[in-house]
């Protein structure tokens, strides 16, 4: 295996700041499956569930959206954007 030469110090920087959002992403989209899993089950934890969904998924779409000039990540502020606005409504359900 060659060695290969250590990145720049802003390119390590920016690798390290780039996999923060991306787990973050990761997070999101745990807590969308376990959201999902919980409607689908009729938990009555659901509201409890969705409203930690959404707030996780507002803060997803801020992370991503700091970083407009990527497809990718304009792609996934829209869906979390939208995963937000519907576990919002039904965390907010009476």
């Amino acid at each position: 295996m060659a060695v290969r030469e250590l990145p720049h110090e802003q390119q390590r920087q920016a690798c390290i700041n780039h996999c923060t959002r991306c787990h973050a992403v990761q997070v999101c989209a745990d807590l969308c499956r376990a959201s999902a899993d919980t409607l689908l089950r009729a938990s009555t934890l659901q509201r409890i569930v969705c409203r930690a969904c959404a707030e996780v998924c507002a803060k997803c779409a801020a992370a991503c959206e700091a970083l407009v000039n990527d497809a990718q990540l304009k792609e996934c502020t829209a869906v979390c954007l939208s995963c937000f606005d519907a576990c919002a409504a039904i965390a907010s359900a009476v």
